[in-house]
């Protein structure tokens, strides 16, 4: 079922990690359009604590549980990036993710920029700047 896959995908993520390093070094989460809900759900479940969690071109998936995501995010900047004519997006889901985040007392930016979706290299560059 669903929330099998997810746990099996965290857990992959996690196996992963070890194995290619995690030794102390700061680390940046990126995701992008669908892979942001496996990013959301790889930092709130997993054991991943990233210095940055970047999510680009998508919103938090619906079913995140808000209060594990406080928690797993209290040391990780989150950065929310969105493109002005991004086509997949609509205002009225930003607005109930900006009101869910809120709620939850999650700090968060979100950084916007000219553009559809799609990542651009000057926006991307701009966020190892912050």
């Amino acid at each position: 079922d669903r929330e099998n896959e997810i746990r099996d995908y965290v857990r992959y993520l996690d196996m992963l990690r070890d194995e290619v390093g995690a030794d102390g070094t700061p680390t940046t989460v990126l995701a992008f359009s669908q892979g942001v809900a496996t990013a959301c759900r790889w930092v709130t479940y997993g054991r991943i604590r990233p210095r940055r969690l970047v999510l680009w071109g998508d919103y938090l998936p619906p079913d995140l549980d808000m209060g594990a995501a406080r928690v797993a995010l209290a040391d990780t900047e989150l950065l929310i990036v969105r493109g002005t004519a991004d086509p997949a997006l609509d205002e009225k889901l930003r607005a109930r993710e900006q009101a869910s985040l809120e709620a939850a007392g999650i700090a968060h930016r979100f950084v916007s920029y000219e553009g559809g979706h799609d990542i651009y290299l000057e926006t991307l560059s701009g966020l190892a700047r912050l």
